[in-house]
């Protein structure tokens, strides 16, 4: 197994042509459903948002981001009370009925790309997969209780890639409690992070290395990569799960390449439904088949809606919190998702304690999916 790697740089700020890919604002869906499983019913919510920027742009390609387009079938579904964690407050998330819905109209679909399909390696034999959990999923379990936004603008936060820095992991874990930390598979010291992402009240995420459309770009350790079989996806996946504990769902380190191969996201994202995870689409790519794979599995599931930091500079950092802002007035919710630079940890650090006076709540991951969900 490959050790620790040094922190690297995003997809997003591979240099295109001596230009920074256009930031685009996007649109905003919906997508909410419940799945019965048995006789527990396994609550599932979507929060689906068009992509802002593209993570890895390329010399010359605009994208837009693809709808979710056709119904999807709403299903009524309830979860059982379940003790509280106590690291995570006072109450549990209750349970919630959620609808289904396509995005928003007006946004241009992009046609698939068409791509050769490598052969297969020999295929390992597929660890049995695990049963759906009865009762209360993980990622209610983990969650924070609900933070209101009292009727204004709510904002949720993520910051990838975590573990790898140990100054600017510990500067992150020093922001306000309803940030989101996504640690990275294979950092080390896994468990004296998470202790103290936990002690803070944070919400956790497993960010899991996925491939890049750029093959000169290495996404880590155990990535998950197009051609795999089932049974070597799984494999990778679940060591990097197995790594982590007390997390509510998983989002994809780069992965602009992998997340729009929907047989291997239906891999993992089934896999996560199992284990009672949500998934966040960290949006790498417009093609992005995750959206749709996620409404058919039955798994909770969001999307970004802007990169804080593809210009790590403060000075820009907080021009795109400004354009974050404008999408949670316009949409009433929105989720950003930074890195730890400098830039970024230090125009948080700014912003965060003043987010009220502006008008805007800034909420953990998942009161940012139920928010939406009930705004819908």
């Amino acid at each position: 197994m490959q050790g620790p790697r040094s922190p690297r740089r995003k997809e997003s700020r591979k240099p295109t042509q001596g230009k920074s890919a256009r930031r685009k604002q996007g649109k905003l869906g919906i997508t909410r459903r419940a799945l019965l499983a048995g006789s527990a019913g396994v609550l599932a919510a979507g929060f689906g948002i068009g992509s802002l920027i593209r993570d890895e742009p390329e010399p010359g390609v605009r994208e837009a981001s693809a709808p979710i387009t056709g119904p999807v079938p709403v299903v009524a579904s309830s979860t059982p009370p379940h003790p509280v964690d106590p690291l995570m407050e006072e109450a549990p998330l209750p349970s919630d009925v959620y609808v289904s819905r396509p995005m928003l109209p007006g946004v241009p679909a992009v046609p698939p790309r068409a791509t050769a399909v490598a052969p297969s390696p020999p295929s390992l034999v597929a660890p049995p997969r695990r049963a759906i959990i009865a009762g209360t999923p993980i990622w209610q379990r983990n969650a924070r209780p609900l933070v209101p936004a009292s009727g204004i603008p709510a904002v949720a936060i993520v910051i990838d890639d975590l573990g790898l820095d140990h100054a600017r992991t510990t500067r992150s874990l020093d922001l306000d409690r309803n940030v989101t930390m996504a640690f990275m598979t294979y950092a080390e010291g896994l468990p004296q992070w998470l202790g103290q992402a936990r002690a803070g009240r944070h919400e956790i995420l497993v960010h899991v290395p996925m491939q890049p459309e750029a093959a000169s770009i290495d996404p880590g350790p155990n990535a998950l990569t197009v051609g795999l079989s089932e049974g070597e996806i799984l494999e990778r996946l679940r060591w990097g799960l197995d790594r982590l504990e007390g997390y509510v769902g998983a989002n994809n380190h780069m992965g602009s390449r992998f997340t729009e191969d929907a047989a291997g996201m239906r891999v993992v994202l089934e896999e996560l439904r199992a284990r009672g995870m949500l998934f966040l689409d960290s949006r790498t790519t417009g093609r992005s088949a995750c959206a749709a794979v996620a409404a058919t599995v039955g798994l909770p599931f969001a999307s970004r809606n802007v990169f804080l930091d593809n210009d790590t500079s403060a000075g820009a950092v907080r021009a795109q919190i400004m354009v974050l802002e404008q999408v949670a007035r316009k949409h009433g919710t929105a989720i950003g998702i930074g890195h730890p630079h400098d830039g970024t940890l230090t125009a948080l650090a700014e912003w965060l304690p003043i987010a009220a006076e502006r008008g805007i709540a800034v909420v953990p991951l998942t009161s940012a999916m139920r928010l939406a969900a009930e705004r819908a």
